[in-house]
């Protein structure tokens, strides 16, 4: 999905990820993200609609860490949840597969 990556990823009509301007728009208005943020929601746009596992998730995010802290993946996925989402405890974008990850969701037909 390299291709997703040079073009603005579409997550409904009113939100999408631009990955090479490094930002986040929603309802026509950027919103601002940390450079960690960021990271995340590449990793996760870069299997768009497809589970992450946590572990690579975690790796992917903190290239030099050996100890896995799941707990602080979980820290950053609830803020980036309270940025992009209007319902942060009930999610539409960011999924968690119990056990398993995390799933970027995309209802948008042109991705």
């Amino acid at each position: 999905m390299d291709f997703l990556l040079s073009k603005p990823i579409f997550l409904d009509h009113g939100c999408y990820i631009d990955l090479e301007q490094s930002i986040f728009m929603k309802n026509g208005l950027p919103c601002s993200l940390s450079r960690l943020e960021l990271r995340l929601l590449q990793r996760l746009a870069h299997n768009l609609n497809e589970i992450v596992p946590s572990e690579s998730l975690y790796k992917y995010m903190w290239l030099n860490d050996v100890h896995l802290d799941l707990h602080l993946l979980y820290v950053y996925i609830n803020r980036v949840r309270n940025k992009i989402e209007d319902h942060p405890r009930a999610p539409k974008y960011i999924i968690s597969i119990r056990g398993v990850g995390y799933k970027l969701m995309s209802s948008h037909p042109c991705n």
